[in-house]
């Protein structure tokens, strides 16, 4: 689900939304399980979450939600809007990022209940920590350096192609 209007980055700070729905159908082309919704891009005005989830629960009653968040992005989910009713509405998963370990300490202090932060600690992907990070790649792209090996060569090609990032 590509975001729409983020209200989290700054104007400029992402590509325009057509070309990150393009970049995303082409990133998950050869994943025939996986669907690219749409319905964020659609939507007028800024784009939240739990509106997106709360639209999934009402399509798929009874259907488990699971929601992926990087662990350097989890300390600012409370900071989302109507959080408390977003992490009801799903399980959330976070991906291991190198230097933001999923830590208790790290949530203590937060807008969170005893068990929001016990399911958070709980959810977490069982793979080795990483530093990809989505805003590292566009500022690699804007600097010229286009080899970058993380992205599907299909993506590669669009943002050359569509000058995105350039």
């Amino acid at each position: 689900v590509p975001a729409g209007d983020h209200p989290h980055k700054r104007r400029g700070e992402l590509a325009p939304a057509h070309h990150r729905l393009a970049m995303c159908r082409l990133a998950f082309a050869d994943l025939p399980q996986v669907v690219v919704d749409d319905r964020e891009l659609r939507r007028t005005g800024p784009s939240y979450t739990v509106d997106t989830l709360a639209e999934l629960q009402r399509e798929a009653p009874g259907r488990p939600l699971f929601f992926l968040i990087g662990s350097d992005n989890l300390p600012a989910l409370p900071t989302w809007r109507e959080h408390h009713r977003l992490l009801a509405s799903c399980t959330v998963v976070t991906w291991p990022r190198r230097a933001h370990p999923v830590d208790p300490a790290v949530l203590d202090g937060l807008d969170l209940t005893a068990q929001e932060r016990a399911q958070l600690c709980a959810h977490v992907l069982a793979t080795e920590a990483d530093d990809v990070s989505a805003s590292e790649l566009r500022a690699q792209w804007r600097a010229g350096r286009h080899d970058l090996q993380e992205l599907p060569e299909a993506v590669r090609d669009y943002l050359e192609a569509h000058r995105v990032y350039s």
